[in-house]
């Protein structure tokens, strides 16, 4: 069958189309122009398939009067006359006859376009409702994944900012601490060594005294011995005076020494004390407490802990130089430990990561944070144990008490 140069396409086909999308109305246009010119039949999708098969009627008695009017038109000329002459009255009645049946078709299509563009609405109106419904329900997901995205943005620039107040706070808390730790210090220092100091000053006032005394009975004494050998006679009675007189002094120093020992010792009881160190040894509890007589025998031992400290730990910062609070606070830990906890708790020191600066802050101890009596404990009691030794412990469970 050759191909078709027009086609006759009806209004009503136009208005059904165009309520459909636009994807939907090229496949049912490009499906009537391939069936109507080329005689081809397109594969369709549901929507396009229904509405060309409610026009294909249509086109297929539009092809039928094509055929038959190309056949009409081929014949010869005189033939084509004489059956024009013959066929005008026949062409008349059929005319006439086909004018009704023609109207009866026309009359029978239009109901069932009507019906068909009827029935394509409601489908085309669901379409298009289906297609709002899907872009409204995308624009609202977007609108949705924006707000949830901006929401977890303010909430965690609020935990940020939360997070720096209380890192500042902490700080600022910390710093306060050890502030108030360090004066508190200083006090009990600066006291100790004031009443440390008071007992050696009675000391040597009284033996400035004793010796006072000691000179003048000495005087009085040779005074006498001079005045008896030019007075022969009163001899004996100044012997006995002399003997009054030495026995009086030396009642009398006796007696200032006792006071000045008796306010020695209330002083020293006054002095903050920690409680004595029992330690075992032959089968007795001898007290650690008494174990330095002179500032000399406190110093030496400070040196040692010194060195052994510059030993072992390596990775602190070196003691440079040895003074009297250092001395004060070594000796006070070994007047409350002894001197073997001393150097067991600077092995531990040693073997502790987080103190040799493996820590968030990259802080390491020093001589003297090691030497303070609240980190000296914490310490000896393994708050410090490396965590292989110290189960499910972080870097916040340490306090830094500087």
């Amino acid at each position: 069958m050759e191909e078709r140069d027009s086609i006759i396409f009806y209004r009503s086909f136009f208005e059904s189309i165009k309520l459909l999308p636009s994807e939907t109305q090229a496949e049912v246009y490009n499906a009537i122009f391939e069936y109507s010119l080329n005689f081809k039949e397109v594969e369709l999708s549901e929507t396009p398939k229904v509405i060309f098969t409610l026009i294909k009627p249509q086109l297929d008695a539009n092809i039928r009067k094509y055929e038959n009017g190309k056949r009409k038109g081929t014949r010869s000329k005189p033939e084509a006359n004489q059956e024009q002459n013959r066929s005008k009255p026949e062409a008349n009645q059929e005319q006439n006859r086909s004018k009704p049946e023609a109207n009866q078709e026309q009359n029978r299509s239009k109901p069932e376009a009507n019906q068909e563009q009827n029935r394509s609405k409601p489908e085309a109106n669901q379409e298009q409702n289906r297609s709002k419904l899907e872009a409204n329900q995308e624009q609202n997901r977007s609108k949705l994944e924006a707000n949830q995205e901006q929401n977890r943005s303010k909430l965690e620039a609020n935990q940020e900012q939360n997070r720096s107040k209380l890192e500042a706070n902490q700080e600022q808390n910390r710093s306060k601490l050890e502030a108030n730790q360090e004066q508190n210090r200083s006090k009990l220092e600066a006291n100790q060594e004031q009443n440390r100091s008071k007992p050696e000053a009675n000391q040597e006032q009284n033996r400035s005294k004793l010796e006072a005394n000691q000179e003048q009975n000495r005087s009085k004494l040779e005074a006498n011995q001079e005045q008896n050998r030019s007075k022969p006679g009163a001899n004996v009675e100044c012997i006995m005076y002399n003997e009054e007189c030495i026995m009086k002094n030396e009642n009398e120093n006796e007696n200032e020494n006792e006071e000045c020992k008796k306010k020695d010792d209330v002083l020293l009881e006054k002095e903050p004390k920690a409680p004595p160190l029992l330690k075992k040894v032959g089968g007795e509890n001898k007290n650690l407490s008494g174990l330095y007589s002179t500032k000399e025998e406190r110093k030496k031992d400070c040196e040692e802990i010194v060195n052994n400290f510059n030993d072992r730990c390596t990775c602190l910062p070196i003691v440079q130089k040895i003074t009297d609070k250092r001395i004060s606070s070594v000796s006070a830990r070994i007047k409350e430990f002894g001197k073997e906890k001393v150097n067991e708790v600077i092995d531990m020191v040693s073997e502790s990561t987080f103190l040799n600066g493996q820590n968030k802050q990259s802080w390491t101890a020093d001589f003297d944070w090691i030497m303070s009596p609240a980190n000296f404990i914490k310490i000896l009691e393994g708050n410090y144990k490396n965590k292989d030794l110290r189960h499910e412990s972080t870097d916040e469970d340490f306090t830094i008490n500087r």
